[in-house]
């Protein structure tokens, strides 16, 4: 699956996740543990991602996709958002809001609001 991802500009051991170059950090150095608090800043430009199966549901004002793969959502805000550490990945960042799942590739961590 081909998913592009946010891109970080300042250290993740900082806590934030920032659009910028991608973080060049080992997973070893990522302080991101169950439980633990973290602010997590994306912009909606940087979010896109492949599915397999897609389906559409309601108007053209108010799509809902069903997917069997990760689903990324185009958030139309630019805000820090305070997040839980669910359980560490080492592939991608799935953060939770509204009921929706976001992707935000090669950061490691699973967060929920």
């Amino acid at each position: 699956m081909k998913t592009n991802s946010i891109k970080v500009d300042q250290p993740v051991s900082r806590g934030h996740l920032e659009e910028g170059s991608v973080s060049p950090l080992k997973p070893t150095r990522l302080p991101l543990r169950p439980g633990k608090r973290v602010e997590v800043q994306w912009r909606r430009e940087e979010l896109s991602c492949s599915m397999d199966r897609t389906e559409w549901f309601g108007d053209d004002n108010r799509r809902v996709v069903v997917a069997m793969v990760v689903v990324v959502v185009v958030v139309v805000v630019v805000e820090v958002v305070e997040v839980v550490v669910v359980e560490v990945d080492v592939m991608v960042v799935v953060v939770v809001m509204e009921g929706m799942k976001m992707m935000i590739g090669k950061i490691i961590m699973i967060a929920k609001c």
